[in-house]
């Protein structure tokens, strides 16, 4: 499952979310009608009980795959920002000490092109 982000950097998942959350709370409303019939000994509810905590569990488990993947995704991005920082640490190191070298041998062999 893949995320979009949208301009102003909100996830484009939010309005799936919303969505899943609304199938999850008329799922429970369903099942608690059902399992009131189940008390009542209506014969009925018991197959279609099944059915919808079959469409639950999927539910669930499609919320728990969003926020797995949202999660990873974050981790991935946190990473690669904290390596770009290292390596740009590692890069100024690098500059700093080549511009050291460059100033011990000007100042050591003196200016070429100088008169005496």
């Amino acid at each position: 499952m893949t995320q979009k982000f949208s301009s102003d950097g909100a996830r484009a998942l939010d309005p799936e979310l919303r969505v899943l959350r609304g199938l999850l709370a008329k799922i429970s409303e369903e099942l608690l009608q059902l399992y009131d019939g189940l008390r009542s000994g209506d014969g009925v509810s018991g197959p279609i009980t099944q059915r919808k905590l079959g469409e639950m569990r999927h539910c669930l488990r499609l919320v728990f795959l969003m926020e797995t993947d949202f999660e990873e995704r974050k981790a991935k991005q946190q990473g690669a920002a904290r390596t770009a920082l290292l390596d740009l640490t590692a890069a100024r190191s690098e500059i700093g000490r080549k511009l050291d070298r460059l100033r011990a041998s000007v100042s050591a062999a003196g200016v070429s092109g100088q008169s005496e």
